[in-house]
C-alpha cells in the first residue's frame, strides 16, 4: 500500500471509517525528556519539516523568574517572599480567583523546545527571556514562516500583558526574539483559555474563543488576514462544527480543505476527543458533520490538540489516558522494525580524482525533501545504521560539487543474509577550478629540482590527467622567506615549471593543459618563525579545472554511486531471514522464494536481461512463462518488479535503464491479459549487483 498516495486523499478519513486498519498503526507516547510524570504537557506545535517539537510545560519549579514591571526585573530586586506574593497577586488577577501557589498553577506555563540532531527529538531544552518569563507563555501554532511560531498573549518591554497571540521568531543561532502581537479586530474572550491555528499561507486563522454570542463554552470562529499583520472580526463556524459543549485546539491541514478540533459533545469514546470535518465551499461555514477519529488517537481519557505533519504523516496529540497529560504520536505510514539492523557504509569521493572528500551526507525515508533529512557530517567515509522496513534516501552534499542520490530499499536487502553494504559517491565539481589534494612534493634546498622521493605523487598526478583527458591543471609555487623577495619569486616560479616540464615531457601531457604561477614568499601559510613552519611555507598548490563546466552539467553525465555487498559480513545466524519453500504456493524458479517474515512480500525469482540491452535472457523465458501461468490461477496476488544494472554494464543513464527493463516485464505481462492494476513497480534502487528484474510477491 502507498500511504504516500492515501494521504493526499484524505488518509484521516481511514481512521475514522475502518478500525480494523486502524489497529495496524503505532501508537507512541514521546520520551520521558518530553514527557513527564508530575507535570501536564500540552499544545505540541510541529515544525513541517517533522524535525522540531515546541510544548508547553504546566507548573514547573524552574520556570522562567524573569518578571518585569516598568522597565525593572522584579526577580532581581524583590526577596524571595516579595517576589512571590507579587506573582500571586498578578495570577489571581489572570485566573480572576485566588492563586494561593502560584508555581504548580496552570497559569505557570512554560515553552519548550525539542530538536532533532542525531535522532527524533533528541536534544530538549527550555529557553529563557524573551521567549519565557514568568507570566504565561504557551505555544500554539506554526507561522506561515518556519522560523516563527506563535504564542499566546501580548508582550511590551516595560513588562505589560495583554489578551491577544504574537509572533516569536526564531534566529539562526537557536535564540528567540522578544514577541511581536497578532491584531485581531474585536478579539475579547470570556475565559483565558483560548487557542489558535494559522493557516500555512497565513490568510486564514481558526481561533477557540469563549464568548456571549458563541453555541456552547467554547467555540471555533475564523477569521481573514485583511493587510500586514491584520486579521478580521472573529466569525462563529456554525453549529455543524460548533455544538453546545466544549470546542478546542483547532488545527488546520495546508491544503485548508480539512479542520481536526477537540470537543467534549456526545458521541465520542470520553471526555474530550479529536475530531474531523472537511469544508465544502469558500465559505468557511459550510463542513462536513465532524466525525470522531477512531482509537489509538481517541480514548476514554482527554484527548485533544492533534498536529497533523503531511510530509511525515504523523498525527500528534496530547492525552490524559496514563494520569497526566501527555504527548503521543500516531504513525500513518508505518514501518516495521527490521529483525537486525543493516549497515550502510562507504565513501564520498572525487568523481576525478577518485579520492575521498568531505561532504555532507543527508539520509532519511524517501518521502520527505532532501533539507528534512538527517545530517551525516563526514570526511569522506561514513557509517549509518538502518533499523526500520522503509525506503530511504542517501543524497551527498558539498558547496561547488554535484553527485546523484542513492535509494536503498531496506525491505528489499532485509530479504538477504547481507547486512552490510558498501556505496561509493562520486561528486563532480561544478565550479571553474577546484583545488586538488596532493601529498607534498619536495625539492632540494634552495632550487628548483625535483626530489626523487616526490616523483610517485608526479606520476598519479599524471595518471589522473591521461585518465581524465578534459581536465587541465594550474600549478602554483611558493617559498618561505628566506632569502630576497625577488630571488624567492623566481624560485616559486621555477619550481613549478620544473614540475610543468616532468608532466610534459615525461609523461605526454599537453603542455595546453598546464598553466603555471609562482608567488614567492607572499601568500605564507603558517609563520615563518620555525623550521618546521618554514617547511609548511615551501610547498606547492594544484587547482584542477575542467573548461566543461562552464556549461550545464546533465544529470545523465554524473556518476552514478557504486552499491556492492559488503566482504566483511557478521557471521551468518540462521534465524535471520530464513530461506523456506511454500509447496503448491509459489511455483518453482531459478530462485527459491525466500520470505520476509515482518514484511510482506515474497521474492519469487529474477528475470534475466542481456547486458547492456533491453533484452530479456532466453534463459528467463519458462520462468516468465511460469509467473504468467501462476498470476493466472492466483487472481488476488499482486506482484512488484524492482529494475536492475549491473556495476559492471557501460549504459548511459543506469536507473532509466533499469527502470525501462521493469516496465518491459510488466508489458510482456499486461500483453498476457494479467491486469495492469496488480503490477507495481517500485522507485528504482538504482546500480546493483543484477542485470534485469527482480519480482516479489505478496504474501
Amino acid at each position: 500500500m502507498n500511504y504516500q498516495t492515501i494521504n493526499k486523499i484524505g488518509v484521516i478519513l481511514l481512521l475514522i471509517c475502518t478500525k480494523d486498519l486502524v489497529a495496524q498503526y503505532k501508537l507512541e507516547k514521546l520520551g520521558s525528556d518530553i514527557n513527564t510524570d508530575i507535570y501536564d504537557e500540552i499544545s505540541p506545535v510541529i515544525t513541517r519539516n517533522g524535525r522540531t517539537l515546541y510544548f508547553t510545560r504546566l507548573g514547573t519549579h524552574d520556570f522562567s523568574r524573569t518578571l518585569i514591571q516598568d522597565d525593572i526585573d522584579l526577580s532581581k530586586t524583590l526577596t524571595e517572599p516579595e517576589y512571590f506574593t507579587t506573582l500571586q497577586d498578578i495570577y489571581s488577577q489572570i485566573a480572576q480567583s485566588v492563586v494561593t501557589d502560584p508555581v504548580t498553577s496552570p497559569i505557570n506555563q512554560e515553552i519548550w523546545v525539542a530538536d532533532s540532531r542525531q535522532g527524533i527529538f533528541d536534544r530538549v531544552f527550555h529557553p529563557g527571556f524573551p521567549l519565557n518569563t514568568a507570566l504565561p507563555n504557551s505555544v500554539c501554532s506554526l507561522a506561515p514562516n518556519d522560523d516563527q511560531i506563535i504564542t499566546i498573549n501580548h508582550f511590551a518591554k516595560d513588562g505589560s500583558m495583554f489578551k491577544g497571540f504574537s509572533f516569536t521568531e526564531r534566529k539562526p543561532n537557536g535564540s528567540f526574539g522578544f514577541p511581536s502581537p497578532i491584531y485581531v479586530q474585536d478579539f475579547h474572550s470570556k475565559s483565558p483559555d483560548v487557542n489558535i491555528c494559522m493557516s500555512r499561507d497565513g490568510d486564514v486563522i481558526i481561533l477557540s474563543l469563549d464568548r456571549q454570542e458563541g453555541l456552547g463554552d467554547a467555540d471555533l470562529y475564523v477569521s481573514f488576514k485583511l493587510k500586514d499583520n491584520l486579521w478580521s472580526v472573529p466569525a462563529n463556524m456554525g453549529p455543524v462544527v460548533n455544538s453546545r459543549d466544549r470546542d478546542i485546539t483547532p488545527f488546520l491541514s495546508e491544503d485548508k480543505s480539512r479542520l481536526f478540533f477537540a470537543s467534549n459533545r456526545p458521541g465520542g469514546l470520553g471526555g474530550t476527543d479529536i475530531y474531523m470535518t472537511r469544508r465544502l465551499d469558500y465559505t468557511w461555514t459550510k463542513w462536513t458533520k465532524p466525525q470522531p477519529l477512531s482509537a489509538p488517537i481517541n480514548s476514554v481519557s482527554d484527548d485533544s490538540n492533534p498536529i497533523y505533519v503531511e510530509p511525515n504523516a504523523f498525527v500528534y496529540f496530547i492525552s490524559r489516558r496514563d494520569g497526566s497529560s501527555d504527548i503521543f504520536r500516531v504513525d500513518l505510514n508505518p514501518t516495521t522494525e527490521l529483525e537486525t539492523p543493516i549497515v550502510l557504509r562507504g565513501t564520498i569521493r572525487h568523481s576525478v580524482t577518485n579520492e575521498p572528500i568531505a561532504a555532507d551526507l543527508y539520509y532519511g525515508p524517501s518521502r520527505l525533501a532532501t533539507s528534512d533529512l538527517n545530517v551525516h557530517v563526514t570526511q569522506g567515509a561514513f557509517e549509518i545504521t538502518i533499523y526500520k522496513r522503509d525506503l530511504y534516501r542517501l543524497a551527498p552534499k558539498k558547496f561547488g560539487f554535484i553527485g546523484k542520490n542513492q535509494m536503498v530499499d531496506a525491505a528489499i536487502l532485509a530479504q538477504t543474509r547481507e547486512l552490510i553494504y558498501e556505496i561509493d559517491f562520486y561528486m563532480t565539481p561544478i565550479l571553474q577550478e577546484q583545488k586538488l589534494e596532493v601529498n607534498a612534493i619536495y625539492f632540494e634546498k634552495g632550487t628548483y629540482s625535483v626530489r626523487s622521493d616526490s616523483y610517485a605523487e608526479l606520476d598519479r598526478l599524471a595518471t589522473m590527467l591521461t585518465e581524465h583527458p578534459m581536465i587541465h591543471i594550474r600549478i602554483v609555487g611558493h617559498t618561505d622567506s628566506v632569502g630576497v623577495s625577488y630571488e624567492l619569486l623566481d624560485l616559486s616560479r621555477s619550481r613549478s615549471e620544473a614540475i610543468k616540464k616532468y608532466m610534459v615531457t615525461v609523461k605526454g601531457i599537453g603542455s595546453n593543459r598546464i598553466t603555471t604561477e609562482g608567488y614567492g614568499s607572499s601568500m605564507p601559510i603558517a609563520p615563518n618563525l620555525t623550521e618546521d613552519d618554514r617547511a609548511k611555507n615551501r610547498r606547492v598548490e594544484i587547482f584542477i579545472s575542467n573548461p566543461q563546466t562552464q556549461k550545464t552539467i546533465e544529470h545523465k553525465d554524473l556518476l552514478n554511486p557504486s552499491v556492492r555487498i559488503s566482504k566483511q559480513q557478521p557471521p551468518a545466524i540462521d534465524t535471520i531471514h530464513k530461506t523456506k519453500k511454500t509447496p503448491g504456493t509459489v511455483p518453482s524458479s531459478s530462485h527459491d522464494a525466500s520470505p520476509d517474515s515482518a514484511g510482506s512480500r515474497i521474492h519469487y525469482g529474477n528475470v534475466g536481461f542481456v547486458s547492456n540491452e533491453l533484452s530479456i535472457k532466453e534463459a528467463s523465458i519458462p520462468h516468465m512463462k511460469r509467473l504468467v501461468d501462476y498470476l493466472a490461477a492466483h487472481t488476488s496476488k499482486k506482484i512488484t518488479l524492482i529494475g536492475m544494472t549491473d556495476h559492471t554494464e557501460k549504459v548511459v543513464d543506469m536507473q532509466s535503464h533499469a527502470l525501462q527493463r521493469a516496465q518491459g516485464v510488466k508489458e510482456y505481462l499486461v500483453y498476457k491479459s494479467i491486469p495492469s492494476d496488480r503490477i507495481q513497480i517500485m522507485e528504482i534502487a538504482g546500480q546493483g549487483n543484477f542485470s534485469g528484474v527482480k519480482v516479489f510477491v505478496e504474501k
